[in-house]
């Protein structure tokens, strides 16, 4: 796993339901957050796997 460097400033507070004060919605975003490198690695994987099943005139067009 590729340990990602957070590029704000952490020891200024922020609001536990930051997302308007609405609790739902704070973590339901917070579990999209999460979410999101298992979903790119799946993406990336689809699209690797989807290249290999074209026939070879149609990758060559995608090869760069």
């Amino acid at each position: 796993m590729v340990v990602r460097r957070l590029l704000i400033d952490l020891s200024t507070p922020f609001e536990k339901r930051w997302c308007g004060g609405d609790a739902f919605k704070s973590a339901f975003f917070n579990a999209l957050s999460m979410s999101f490198p298992v979903g790119e690695r799946y993406l990336m994987d689809s699209v690797r796997n989807g290249l290999k099943a074209l026939p070879q005139s149609e990758r060559d067009k995608y090869a760069a």
